[in-house]
This record gives structure tokens, C-alpha cells and sequence, in this order.
């Protein structure tokens, strides 16, 4: 007896809005990675990350670590991806915030992995 495994392809998105006393409102939206796109950002983060008998403990460079998901999937008002220049004058819980829902997103957290292990 065979299973049939059905897929849903299409890139999810999250609606965000980003607001400032100082400016109008910005609409943008997080969209989650491709398999190329995940694959970049792991390649990227391969050196940052300090291990400990094979399992990763830390990171040695906490630079751009946030940032460097966002550039991959932030798009701005008009539709381009969100530059790191703009995305590290964000707030850095602001920046938190995005990096958590882009990581959920796109099945880049723990509790993702856990998920998909489970399903």
C-alpha cells in the first residue's frame, strides 16, 4: 500500500506593518525561503556556529545574524527585499521579533524541526 505525500508550494507570507511617529507606515511582508534561499542562510551562519562533541553550543559572531535571515526574506513596501541598511536601524526588538516569525516561517527554529520531526 503506497502513501501519496501532497504538497502545498506555495511561498507563505506573513503581512507586516512597520510604524514610526516620524514617517507614515510601511506595509512589507515576510515571505517564507526557498530551498535555495534556506540553504544560503545556513552556508552563511556554518562559521558562527561553535560545537561541542558535534552539536552546537553558541556562536562565535553574533554580527548580522538576524539581519542576515532578514535580508533573505524582508520585503519592503514596494516589493524588494529589505536592504542592511535599513533592516539594522530597526529597533532590536524589532529585529528580534522578525528574525523569530522569518525562523518559524521558514522552519528554521526548534520548534519547527520538532514539528516537521512529529509529522
Amino acid at each position: 500500500m503506497s502513501e501519496t505525500l501532497v504538497f502545498d508550494v506555495d511561498l507563505k507570507e506573513v503581512q507586516i506593518t512597520l510604524k514610526s511617529a516620524k514617517a507614515e507606515p510601511q506595509d512589507c511582508k515576510l515571505i517564507e525561503l526557498t530551498g535555495d534561499e534556506r540553504d544560503k542562510y545556513l552556508d552563511m551562519m556554518g562559521d558562527r556556529v561553535k560545537f561541542k562533541e558535534g552539536k552546537p553550543v553558541g556562536l562565535n559572531k553574533y554580527e548580522g545574524f538576524q539581519c542576515d535571515l532578514l535580508c533573505l526574506c524582508l520585503h519592503g513596501p514596494g516589493g524588494a527585499l529589505m536592504t542592511k541598511d535599513i533592516i539594522n536601524k530597526l529597533p532590536a526588538r524589532v529585529q528580534t521579533a522578525l528574525y523569530k516569525t522569518a525562523s518559524t516561517l521558514s522552519g528554521l527554529d526548534e520548534k519547527a524541526v520538532e514539528k516537521a520531526k512529529k509529522e
